[in-house]
C-alpha cells in the first residue's frame, strides 16, 4: 500500500501474491492482488468457523498492529456482529514482538472459549506461549494458512489449531501434487498458499505479455491485459474485478496427528 502511489505515478504494475487488505487494489489502476480480500475471509472465519463449526459464543482476539492486521480484525468484528459473537477481550502487538505473556494473561482473564490470532510470522510463538501458560483454550489462526512451519515450531502445542485458507493441496489433483513435490525438492520445505500464489503471479504476467502479440510490450499494455485476463492457476481460476483483485472462497483446515487436514470444502459456507 505504501508503494501504490509510486507505481501509480510510474505506470508500472504491482501484482501482489499476498495482499488482502480490501483498500489495496483500488488504490491505483496498476495495483493488483490475487490472494482474495479480508472483507471476505475474516467474516467467513467469524460466521462459518467460530459460530457455525465450533458453535462458540465468546472469543478473544490478538492481532498484529499493521494495515493487514487491523483490516483483518475489523472485518472479523463485522462478521461477528452479524451472528452475535461476543468479543470478550482484544490485544495487539507490533512487528517482531517476542514476549506475548502479558497480552495473553489479559485475554485469559476474560475466559474466552477461543483465541483467534491474526498474523503469519508470530503464530508459532503465540501458540507456544499459550501452552506455557497451561491454558486449555481453542486456538484459531487467520493468516498463516496451512504453514508446515507452525507444526515444526510448535509440535504437540499445535494440535487442534484451526485455520482458514483459500487453497489446500488436493492429493487427488496430479498437477498440484507434482508441483508440491518439485517445490519440496527445490526449496527443502513444504509449500503454503503463499508460494502457490507467487507462482500464479509469474504466469499471469507471462500470459498478459503474450496477449500483446506482435505489439509493443509496454507497462500500460501489460496492465490492460491483466485487467481482462482469465487464467486457470495452480491456486484456482483467476479473473480480476474492476478494482484489480479477486473473490475467493475459503476452506477450513485443522492440525490433527501432526499434520494439516482438510475439515470442510469450499461449499461449507453455502450449506
Amino acid at each position: 500500500m505504501a508503494n501504490a502511489p509510486i507505481v501509480d505515478a510510474a505506470g508500472i504494475v504491482q501484482l501482489s501474491p499476498t495482499a488482502s487488505n480490501p483498500d489495496y487494489a483500488g488504490m491505483s489502476p496498476y495495483t493488483f492482488s490475487i490472494m482474495g480480500r479480508q472483507d471476505a475471509e475474516a467474516p467467513f472465519f467469524a460466521k462459518y468457523i467460530i459460530h457455525k463449526y465450533l458453535g462458540m459464543k465468546n472469543v478473544a482476539l490478538i492481532y498484529i498492529n499493521s494495515d493487514w492486521g487491523v483490516s483483518s480484525r475489523d472485518n472479523f468484528v463485522k462478521g461477528a456482529q452479524e451472528v452475535g459473537l461476543n468479543i470478550v477481550a482484544e490485544a495487539n502487538y507490533v512487528q517482531d514482538e517476542k514476549d506475548f505473556s502479558s497480552l495473553l494473561l489479559k485475554l485469559k482473564a476474560a475466559n474466552p472459549e477461543a483465541v483467534i490470532i491474526f498474523d503469519q510470522g508470530a503464530v508459532p510463538q503465540i501458540v507456544n506461549q499459550i501452552a506455557a501458560l497451561d491454558w486449555d483454550v481453542q486456538i484459531c489462526a487467520l493468516g498463516p494458512g496451512t504453514s508446515q512451519q507452525i507444526i515444526e515450531l510448535c509440535g504437540e502445542n499445535a494440535e487442534g489449531l484451526i485455520t482458514s485458507t483459500p487453497f489446500f493441496f488436493n492429493p487427488e489433483d496430479e498437477r498440484q501434487m507434482a508441483w508440491k513435490e518439485e517445490f519440496v525438492k527445490r526449496a527443502g520445505f513444504e509449500p503454503t498458499v503463499h508460494p502457490v500464489m507467487a507462482y500464479d503471479c509469474v504466469y499471469l504476467l507471462k500470459k498478459a505479455i503474450e496477449m500483446i502479440g506482435d505489439g509493443e510490450i509496454t507497462r500500460k499494455a501489460i496492465r490492460d491485459n491483466l485487467q481482462i485476463v482469465e487464467y486457470d492457476g495452480l491456486g484456482g481460476p483467476i479473473k480480476f474485478s474492476e478494482a484489480g483483485d479477486v473473490t475467493r472462497q475459503y476452506l477450513r483446515c485443522a492440525v490433527e496427528g501432526g499434520k494439516f487436514v482438510l475439515k470442510a470444502g469450499y461449499d461449507y459456507s453455502k450449506e
